[in-house]
């Protein structure tokens, strides 16, 4: 729960400030969340409160942004309290109808899907954003093939952009062994950005990541722990061609940035893949730590996300949003010169509100970055006075994807990630 409930009331104003689509409700409006997806319509954003839900949900080609109260609050705890459980009779979600990144799902704990291909999450013919999920205890069983694949997610001839997800104990099986117990891949171009991969398994190739004749660009990742006959972390065949850099990958992988080293989870037996700090009374620093993709940068010491200083940290809670407790408590001490607010909505469509508060006057300039790291938009350059400023970003004229905002001043140069749909 928010520390004060102003801050809700300012949350919910920008986002309806900055789409001029409709916001709903489950169940609230709607029973089921399918409910709610079958009366959307293009541009919605579907908020689901806390809760169990037992639903086998397909977004049909709509466009919608599915989410949990994660998006309108940026608190981890309502991706552990808002399930959708798929109650072993099929994937839990789909997409299948042609959806692109005016689709996403974003903010839930997906589980308990079983199929032969794709038993969380299964695209096929589609790229959606599949975003700050946990997709957990997922699994496949042979169907027309002989094997099973894509046990956490599934893509088929898909770009899907698959981003701040911890991926965790999918299984992938078959008569013949699976494939895929993460993820799977055939015919597809999926970036994954920022995910955590550990405790998956296939019976037969690619304990985290199976590729067939697939080009996935994998940035920042973790792939710990996994399991497979062959591949215990990445097996691809074909025509593939990963592209794998700043990632933290057992036994190592070629690229550049790339580390081999124990990601030191704060208590991975309990399911907290945090990342050990001993700024936070833990015995070790992780080694995922400032070891990012140098053209991202985390804010500075955040215990539950972006512990780096000097680039962004590896896996699903490195360079992610964060809650800002500072101008939560009127009362609170400011944390150096400037607290970011995460832009809102994210996802979001063509239009977000970035939002920053100063403790004291300073020169601010903001710029718009693609995920290479080359500006694309010098939005401002103006003295801003102590409090609380925003700037409204317009993403018309660009594609859908994965950018960066950054905020900078003399003496602080912060940069988030943000998902534009279109």
């Amino acid at each position: 729960m928010l520390k004060n409930p102003v801050m809700a009331i300012i949350i919910v104003t920008l986002f309806c400030a900055s789409t001029d689509a409709r916001i709903r409700h489950v169940p609230g409006e709607y029973p089921t969340i399918q409910d709610g997806i079958n009366d959307c319509s293009g541009g919605d954003t579907l908020l689901v409160a806390p809760g169990t839900y037992y639903e086998n949900i397909n977004f049909n080609g709509q466009y919608l942004v599915l989410s949990s109260l994660f998006i309108t609050t940026g608190i981890q705890e309502y991706i552990d309290s808002t399930v959708i459980d798929g109650s072993a009779s099929g994937h839990v979600v789909t997409f299948q109808t042609g959806e692109d990144s005016r689709a996403a799902i974003n903010g839930f704990t997906i589980t308990n899907g079983y199929s032969d291909n794709g038993g969380g999450i299964y695209c096929e013919n589609s790229s959606p954003v599949i975003s700050n999920n946990i997709i957990v205890d997922n699994s496949t069983y042979t169907g027309f093939w002989p094997y099973g694949q894509g046990a956490g997610i599934y893509c088929d001839n898909s770009e899907a952009t698959i981003l701040n997800n911890l991926i965790i104990n999918n299984s992938a099986s078959g008569t013949a062994g699976g494939r895929g117990g993460g993820i799977f891949c055939e015919y597809s171009s999926p970036d994954l950005i920022n995910n955590t991969f550990f405790d998956n398994e296939a019976m037969w190739y690619g304990g985290a990541i199976f590729s067939n004749s697939s080009d996935p660009n994998i940035i920042n990742c973790i792939l710990w722990g996994n399991d497979a006959p062959e591949g215990s972390e990445i097996y691809y065949e074909g025509s593939s061609a990963p592209q794998v850099t700043y990632s933290d990958i057992y036994a190592g992988w070629s690229g550049e940035g790339n580390i081999n080293s124990n990601p030191e989870f704060r208590d991975r037996n309990h399911g907290d893949f945090h990342l050990m700090s001993t700024e936070y009374g833990y015995p070790y620093d992780s080694p995922c730590i400032d070891a990012g993709a140098p053209h991202i940068r985390d804010i500075a010491l955040d215990s539950l996300l972006g512990l780096g200083t000097i680039s962004s940290d590896m896996g699903a809670y490195g360079g992610g949003d964060f809650e800002l407790s500072s101008i939560e408590d009127e009362n609170s001490e400011m944390p150096g010169q400037i607290a970011l607010v995460r832009n809102y909505p994210n996802p979001f469509n063509s239009r977000t509100v970035i939002g920053f508060y100063l403790s004291e006057g300073s020169d601010v300039s903001i710029e718009i970055f693609d995920i290479l790291g080359r500006r694309i938009d010098p939005v401002c350059k103006l003295y801003y006075e102590e409090g609380y400023h925003s700037i409204v970003w317009n993403g018309e004229r660009f594609s859908a994807g994965i950018y960066l905002y950054s905020v900078k001043g003399p003496s602080f140069n912060i940069t988030r990630k943000m998902q534009l749909l279109k």
